[in-house]
């Protein structure tokens, strides 16, 4: 395979293009690799909820799973939940 040298002022612009495209990516993945997190402490706490035998408690808790947010939020904390359990369960 042929080798091509590029000045550094030729490839600058595409660096610098490269960089505006990823910014906003790399500056957001901080807060992607809290997600499963923040989804586990949700769960733990609507369980808690659940598992108190409290009504008033067990009465938020099915207001917050009859809204369309709660039904998407138990999903992807399921999806997650199995994703983690297949990484100890043998082939």
């Amino acid at each position: 395979m042929a080798h091509v040298e590029l000045p550094q002022e030729e490839l600058e612009p595409l660096i610098q293009s490269m960089k505006k495209v990823f910014d906003p990516l790399i500056r957001a993945i901080p807060s992607l690799a809290l997600i499963p997190t923040e989804l586990e402490r949700i769960g733990d706490k609507l369980d808690q909820d659940m598992m108190s035998g409290i009504p008033e408690r067990m009465e938020s808790v099915a207001e917050k799973f009859s809204m369309d947010f709660g039904k998407r939020m138990l999903a992807i904390y399921d999806e997650y939940m199995s994703e983690k359990m297949d990484k100890f369960l043998p082939s």
